[in-house]
């Protein structure tokens, strides 16, 4: 499950009233997510990857992990970035980067050929 890291005034986009209802809410907004059209979801995905990581990183040293990472890798990466590295990502474009990382392969993404 991905875990988002608090934005720049420290906000954790999940209200902590209780685990279950935590949970729900998580499950809830990852669904609605998921049920958007995908093309628009990679279209912001590769939009985050190609114009926010690619700030701090080369693109290559992504392609090499789209093919070794799995969803529970990338949702860790994208969390350390933001937290322990300062990555200026919002809770949206940290979904639609983990979204977008998690379906590609590197030869399916164009910076990767």
């Amino acid at each position: 499950m991905l875990r988002l890291a608090a934005d720049a005034a420290g906000e954790v986009p999940v209200r902590r009233s209780g685990p279950a209802i935590g949970a729900i809410c998580l499950g809830a907004a990852f669904w609605l997510c998921m049920a958007s059209a995908p093309s628009v979801q990679a279209a912001g995905g590769r939009d985050v990857v190609t114009h926010k990581c690619s700030g701090c990183h080369d693109l290559r040293r992504l392609c090499r992990g789209l093919d070794l990472k799995d969803e529970k890798n990338w949702a860790a990466t994208i969390a350390r970035m933001v937290e322990k590295r300062g990555a200026k990502l919002s809770p949206q474009d940290q979904l639609a980067a983990y979204n977008y990382l998690i379906r590609q392969t590197s030869k399916s993404v164009p910076f990767c050929k």
